[in-house]
């Protein structure tokens, strides 16, 4: 390693560099004279750059995207636990899926629970176009209590068929994470 010393100053402020170890007098005196500097400069603060404006879509867009990608996403999970072998020779079935092993009315239960918000927000939308403004609050009530008899109607039906049709411990199952 060369010699020589490593912190010349470059600034040329014409001060001694601070010495390492200092006593308690040399520690008072360097905050007297900090605070005495810090007076009269003044410190800039950084500029953060401005963010893009961000384009939104409507809840009812957003709604259908979420519902297509939640289909689409439980199509794929029942094709993966439905698949068949139908490219094998010895394979007697004709289709990718056995459709046969497939519960329609849980089918129901997890259509009834994904499009509940995207059927919300249809009806919402034509009852803000379709309505006055003034009565746009009581609709809105009579909307939700409407949609939620018709969910839970829905939902409580295929819990019936599911439940005479199944073991309970198959529906359990349903439960585990």
């Amino acid at each position: 390693m060369p010699g020589g010393r490593r912190n010349l100053s470059r600034s040329g402020s014409g001060r001694p560099p601070q010495p390492i170890f200092s006593t308690n007098d040399d520690i008072n005196k360097s905050k007297l004279g900090l605070q005495c500097e810090g007076v009269s400069s003044k410190v800039v603060s950084p500029r953060h750059i401005p963010l893009p404006v961000l384009p939104h879509d409507s809840s009812l867009m957003f709604e259908i995207i979420m519902f297509s990608f939640t289909a689409m996403a439980t199509f794929l999970q029942f094709l993966h636990l439905y698949r068949s072998v139908w490219w094998l020779p010895q394979s007697y079935t004709r289709y990718s899926m056995n459709f046969y092993l497939i519960d329609p009315y849980l089918v129901g239960f997890i259509g009834t629970i994904l499009g509940r918000r995207l059927l919300y927000s249809l009806v919402s939308e034509a009852v803000m176009v379709w309505t006055p403004p003034s009565i746009w609050a009581v609709l809105q009530q009579l909307v939700r209590l409407l949609l939620l008899s018709i969910v839970l109607a829905s939902l409580i039906w295929c819990t019936y068929n599911i439940m005479q049709n199944h073991p309970i411990v198959n529906i359990f199952y349903l439960c585990y994470p």
